[in-house]
């Protein structure tokens, strides 16, 4: 008898698709969103292959959701800020929010494999700024916005006050 809350490696075999980030030209996936399948609304939990030369999906950082990549089989070259850490089999990576600019690409001879996933809240904010975008998701639907070179929406900011456009008559 087969259970809905199991998904054997044949049912993930099976919903194999390929894919790409469109900011990303060497992104290129092979995966199934089994999270999905097992009816997570919340939480995506994804099956990844990422073939040699090839990479996730471009650089970015969350505000408000939270993601983390475990390493199955493969060699990979993590982007974490501004740092390259060499990953393998049995290593875990995870970024809370407010999240760092981070990115995962192949960098070995056979396929990265890994199970990666986070949080999908009804609404986020995801830059990526090697193409100087935000992306501001709102139940499903994203918009995406040009961002000034070094712009950080996550670094705290002093708020101005803002000025009146009808400044009172001056007192006589």
């Amino acid at each position: 008898m087969k259970s809905l809350h199991v998904m054997t490696a044949a049912d993930i075999a099976s919903k194999l698709r390929t894919f790409s980030h469109p900011w990303n030209a060497k992104s290129e996936m092979r995966g199934a969103q089994i999270g999905a399948a097992m009816g997570f609304n919340r939480l995506g939990v994804n099956f990844i292959r990422i073939a040699p030369g090839k990479e996730a999906y471009a650089p970015h950082a969350h505000l408000r959701e939270e993601e983390w990549v475990f390493i199955l089989e493969g060699v990979g070259l993590a982007i974490i800020g501004e740092d390259e850490v060499r990953v393998g089999p049995g290593d875990f990576l995870a970024y809370p929010a407010p999240q760092v600019v981070h990115h995962i690409k192949n960098a070995g001879r056979q396929d990265l494999v890994c199970l990666m996933g986070g949080e999908q809240l009804s609404m986020d904010v995801v830059d990526f700024p090697r193409r100087k975008k935000r992306m501001v998701w709102i139940d499903g639907q994203a918009s995406a916005y040009p961002i000034a070179a070094g712009d950080n929406p996550f670094a705290p900011k002093a708020v101005k006050p803002r000025r009146s456009a009808h400044r009172p008559a001056s007192k006589k």
